[in-house]
């Protein structure tokens, strides 16, 4: 689940952001405290994104024009493979409320 999560973030980091992505840093046997807290990150960053793309709340999750008009608002033209990804994550960012 964790990098599933990680993936989406990962992806809108890299493509929509043009950043460096975002590190998976969970070592191979992860202290239990540490795997917390960066599941909480994780379900904190996905929230926030979430609120980026829909600033009200009111937006159905699948509404393909607000994924689109985030996706212009970071400078990426909306495809479809990038606008169903938009919709995966706010449909991530609703399985962790």
């Amino acid at each position: 689940m964790l990098d599933a999560v990680h993936s989406v973030l990962n992806t809108i980091d890299l493509r929509l952001l043009d950043s460096g992505g975002i590190m998976n840093d969970v070592i191979l046997k992860p202290r239990a405290r540490a795997f917390l807290a960066y599941a909480d990150q994780l379900v904190g960053a996905v929230k926030y994104v979430d609120c980026l793309i829909d600033p009200n709340g009111g937006a159905r999750i699948t509404d393909t024009t607000v994924a689109a008009a985030f996706l212009r608002k970071v400078d990426r033209r909306p495809t479809s493979r990038d606008t169903r990804q938009i919709i995966e994550l706010r449909e991530a960012a609703r399985r962790f409320s």
